[in-house]
This record gives C-alpha cells, structure tokens and sequence, in this order.
C-alpha cells in the first residue's frame, strides 16, 4: 500500500519509478523478447503501445550492477566476462630485444619511438585508432574499426578516413624511428584485419593483462604477490587517462578499472598478511586514487591506519569516505559502519 501511494503522488513531484509487476497505480506493459511493448494497461496506454523500452547488453548490464555493488561496498566478484578480460586476450607475448616504440596507455597516454616522446595530440583519429588497436590486440577488420571511429559515416567515405588516419599513424611513428623504422610497418595486415605489430610496438596494457593473468594462475603466494606487485607498477591511473572515446568507458576503461582495483586490494591484503603493512596501505592508497568511488578499498585504508594506531589519520579519511558517500546518495556498508562506529567510540575520553 505503501508503495501505491508513493507511485500515486509521484507525478506531483514531477517524479516516476519502475517496477516489475503490475501496477495499480500506473500503466503496466507487458514486454517481448525483442524490447517492445506488446500490451499496455492504464494511463499512457496509448503512448506506450509499440514502443521500444531502454535496455542495455547483459554484459553491460551486469557492469553497470557490478558498479552500483562496489560503490555500496558489497562484496561481490566483478563480472568475469569484462572485468577480468576487459580486451580480447591473451594480449601478445613480450617482444624480443628492445621494441622501437612504447605505447603506455595504462594512465596519460605516453607514446616514445627511441626514447623519445612522440605527440599524436595533432593528429587525433590517428591517435584514436592506436588507442582501439591497442585494447584489441588481436586486431580488428576495417569495418569494425570504421564502426567505432566513424560510426555516422557512409561505408565508403569512413573507408577513406582509415586509410588517411593509418596513414599519418605510420607516418607519425616511422619518423622518428630513423633507419630502423624504414622497413617497419608498426600496424600489420593480416587478411582482412588489423593489429598493433608485437614485434615493433610494446604496449603496456598487455603486459598489465599478462599480470592479471599471471595472479590468477599463481600457485604460490609468492608468485602471487610478484604478479600483483607488476600490475600496481604499470597502473599509472585509469586506461587512457584525458581520452573521451564514447567506444572506450563501458566496453574497457571501467572494466579495466574494476580489475585494477580488485588487484591492488588483493595486493594489500597479501602485504598485510606477511606483516608488511606499510606496503598494504600504498596499495589500498592506489586503488583509492584509481577509483575514489570504491569504499571497500577506503575502508580497508581506515581500518589498517586504526590497527597502526594512526587513529586521527583515520578518523580523518573516516570523515572523507563518509562525506564522500553521502554525496552520492549512497549509505555505508554494514561493515564500515562497524568501523566507523569502533573509531567514535576511541574518540571519546575515559
């Protein structure tokens, strides 16, 4: 009833809600498998009729669940199918010898031919497919590469734009690679597709998937904890840190960014184990920076500062969780209100 009543007075305040079921107080529509409204029954009957509901891609779905979970501090595992694999892995092996190019994409991008900083910030659509072929290390079709760089263009004329973009990559790339980079190529063809050349081009995405890969697969905690220790070393910041792709956040930044995290917590928690807590707490820290969203890592950060005995330091990021948190409109988890509650009461005089 309580309900009913809300959903009744809710068009008052200009506010609206959805839910499954039937509703007596609004319009139920009845939905078919290909999103559209098949029936329809009250008020907005009529417009609802046909009409084609929002709905997302389960695995986009099951990010943006996972999303809500780790902002509230639930403990759940991210999605397996993005979070763990965020691109289409396994990523190449390791290059032998000394690579002509590095492409660092795991923070600001930083391009370097022979140690030098190349700047592609003039050239962007070269940029920009750089940055696709990078997370795609397998490479993709020059269909699947127009569909995400000019997705309004006809076929033809994006077919022209990749060949002008590939071209002023190449050339961006080649030139201050001097003689060795005559005969380099940089991006290779191969059939209909696309890829980065792992001989030439280091990419430090594919050494953090490598990592990832590496602590999941460890049998010791040891190799473990030099995996994990990889992946906090290459994570400078969030994938393509500056970069605003639309192709980018959903489908491999956040994803990525889940997995970071998860790591570097993992991290903490092996440092913590061997009693290393100084090194646990600048991994809580990294995961904090990478998403400061995240209160399982800040909560794990106040807890160890409290364990140390650094009690105003932890009553201090307390304070920042805690405003963080209500500026989004979210309640802390159980188990931080536990915390918080043990650090008020260490706050009061005997």
């Amino acid at each position: 009833p309580y309900l009913d009543t809300l959903m009744g007075m809710a068009a008052a305040f200009g506010a609206g809600a959805v839910i499954a079921g039937h509703s007596t107080s609004g319009t139920t529509c009845t939905i078919n498998p290909d999103h559209t409204v098949a029936e329809a029954d009250g008020d907005l009957a009529e417009q609802l009729r046909d009409a084609t509901v929002f709905h997302l891609r389960p695995d986009a779905a099951q990010t943006a669940l996972h999303t809500l979970a780790t902002a509230h501090g639930l403990p759940q595992q991210p999605p397996s199918s993005s979070s763990e694999q965020p691109a289409d892995i396994p990523p190449p092996p390791p290059a032998a010898g000394s690579p002509l190019v590095r492409f660092a994409l795991v923070g600001p991008p930083v391009i370097e031919v022979n140690g030098t900083t190349v700047d592609l910030s003039g050239r962007a659509k070269a940029l920009e497919l750089f940055t696709l072929l990078a997370v795609h290390p397998a490479g993709l079709t020059r269909e699947q590469i127009c569909d995400h760089l000019w997705p309004e263009l006809e076929e033809t004329l994006a077919g022209y734009r990749f060949h002008a973009a590939l071209k002023d990559l190449r050339a961006a790339l080649r030139t201050p690679a001097g003689p060795d980079g005559k005969a380099a190529t940089f991006i290779e063809r191969h059939s209909t597709t696309y890829r980065i050349s792992a001989r030439h081009i280091d990419v430090d995405l594919w050494a953090l998937h490598r990592a990832l890969t590496g602590a999941r697969a460890a049998t010791s905690e040891e190799a473990r904890t030099q995996a994990l220790e990889t992946v906090a070393g290459l994570c400078r910041g969030p994938l393509a840190h500056g970069l605003h792709y639309d192709w980018l956040d959903q489908g491999h930044r956040w994803p990525l960014t889940i997995a970071t995290v998860k790591a570097l917590l993992q991290l903490g928690a092996l440092h913590e184990h061997t009693g290393r807590n100084e090194c646990a707490l600048e991994a809580y820290d990294q995961a904090c920076t990478l998403d400061p969203d995240t209160e399982t890592a800040a909560r794990y950060a106040v807890r160890l500062l409290h364990t140390l005995g650094r009690t105003d330091e932890a009553r201090l990021r307390a304070r920042h969780l805690k405003t963080r948190l209500d500026a989004l409109g979210l309640e802390c988890s159980l188990e931080t209100r536990e915390l918080l509650s043990q650090l008020n009461m260490a706050a009061r005089p005997l």
